[in-house]
């Protein structure tokens, strides 16, 4: 890398070099010589914010210089004696370049929908997602990850083909900075958009929260293995945006969950978790932004206009998540259930669980899996603007899902399920028939 030098720094050269030629001269010439020789060594003994590489080469020259004239003054070897600070150097563009860490996907999907009362839909869509991650040191690191989809549905990433050649969106769905202190082992910090840093059902996982959807705010944790009798151990916090306004009060979701894996037995091991979702008033001041987003909630008319202006309930969601391995067979089995539960619902209709076990795992190339979920979702039970969009219904629905994935190599597998869904309580919405949504999923990993 080159270096430069400013001029100030360097005009100490200048009487070495107009005296160099009359050193073999007598008198004032000789004086000037070392005069030069000894303001250089104090400047370079002084000025900690030389460049090593200019250092070097003006104690090289001083040291030639003194040397060709026999000269073995004190001041040159208090110079290079004299502890020098190093430093601090910005990284070059290479050595950022080998810091970072791209990753991403490309799915194709073929989507069938089966209404009972509406037209079947067919349709063709892809998501493509490319993130990276940058080092910049041993406790700091950035990302950012762009996505395709609609930046007004934050709970959806895929294009839908067949909208007259026009071109997909491209968006920023996630910037952060995570901090993972020295001297805190385990702990963390994220502040910006990142993934909402909970553990999740393993079998499916998106009836409280939509997989899609990147929260912003901020969030900590700290994880541990080998705790006592545990084999990991995590704690997990975060104040998220839920709604900023420029002149009224926002609207935020307080989340914390705890969680924790042990070893039952040699080929059986558990996970549990527990947490609580708190999401302040959504509708502050009358706002309808996040009302817009209501898939089933009960909504209510406060100011007897004719339509709904606030969602009936709050929202303090308590969810516990156990699931138990068994990896004695030839593939693994897993069994999993959760529950729902809405502490802040008005009425009885605040309740939800899920049970469902899987077969296999799709880590390896020829691995493949079988799943199958049966959940029951009350109306209030969870908050749906930030619930899965997979089930043609969000909430107020009984059904399942069910399918299968192979791993064709390290970086493609298939996936095909199928989502059933119908009305839990149809005077709240809906009707009694099942609907369909089946999907065929293709993905390439890099």
């Amino acid at each position: 890398m080159l270096r430069f030098v400013p001029l100030r720094r360097l005009s100490a050269l200048a009487p070495i070099v107009l005296a160099v030629p009359l050193a073999d001269g007598a008198g004032p010439a000789v004086d000037r010589v070392d005069d030069a020789l000894e303001r250089v060594s104090r400047a370079l003994a002084d000025d900690p914010a030389l460049a090593p590489e200019t250092r070097d080469a003006l104690r090289d020259l001083v040291t030639t210089l003194r040397a060709e004239r026999g000269d073995t003054a004190e001041p040159v070897r208090a110079m290079q004696q004299s502890p020098v600070p190093p430093v601090a150097e910005l990284p070059s563009a290479r050595t950022l370049l080998e810091r970072v860490k791209v990753s991403g996907d490309l799915r194709l999907r073929h989507e069938s929908s089966f209404l009972d009362a509406g037209t079947d839909r067919h349709r063709q869509r892809l998501r493509l997602r490319v993130g990276a991650d940058l080092d910049l040191s041993e406790e700091v690191r950035i990302g950012a990850r762009v996505t395709t989809g609609d930046p007004q549905d934050a709970r959806s990433p895929y294009q839908t083909w067949g909208d007259g050649g026009r071109k997909f969106d491209l968006n920023l769905d996630r910037a952060f900075a995570t901090w993972t202190p020295a001297w805190g082992r385990g702990a963390w910090a994220t502040a910006g958009k990142f993934g909402h840093p909970f553990r999740s059902n393993p079998i499916y996982g998106e009836l409280l929260w939509d997989a899609d959807l990147q929260p912003e705010g901020v969030a900590m944790g700290w994880s541990g293995k080998d705790v006592g009798m545990l084999s990991d151990l995590r704690f997990v916090g975060g104040a998220y945006n839920v709604l900023e306004r420029g002149a009224g009060t926002d609207a935020f979701a307080l989340v914390v969950q705890g969680s924790a894996s042990a070893k039952l037995a040699d080929d059986v091991s558990m996970t549990a978790s527990l947490g609580y979702l708190h999401f302040t008033n959504p509708t502050p001041g009358g706002a309808t932004r996040i009302l817009g987003d209501n898939r089933g909630n009960a909504t209510v008319d406060t100011n007897s206009d004719g339509t709904a202006d606030a969602y009936m309930s709050d929202f303090g969601l308590l969810n516990p998540i156990l699931a138990v391995t068994m990896s004695g067979w030839e593939r693994p089995v897993t069994f999993a259930g959760e529950v729902f539960w809405n502490t802040q619902a008005e009425g009885s209709r605040d309740f939800g669980w899920a049970l469902g076990a899987a077969i296999g795992s799709t880590r390896a190339p020829g691995d493949w899996q079988l799943y199958y979920q049966w959940q029951v979702i009350e109306q209030d039970a969870i908050f749906t603007p930030f619930a899965q969009d997979d089930f043609l219904l969000a909430t107020n629905f009984r059904g399942h899902v069910f399918g299968g994935k192979y791993r064709f190599t390290p970086w493609a597998d298939a996936h095909l399920f199928a989502l059933v869904s119908r009305a839990d309580d149809p005077a709240a919405g809906g009707s009694r028939s099942d609907d369909w949504r089946v999907r065929f999923d293709l993905t390439f990993t890099f």
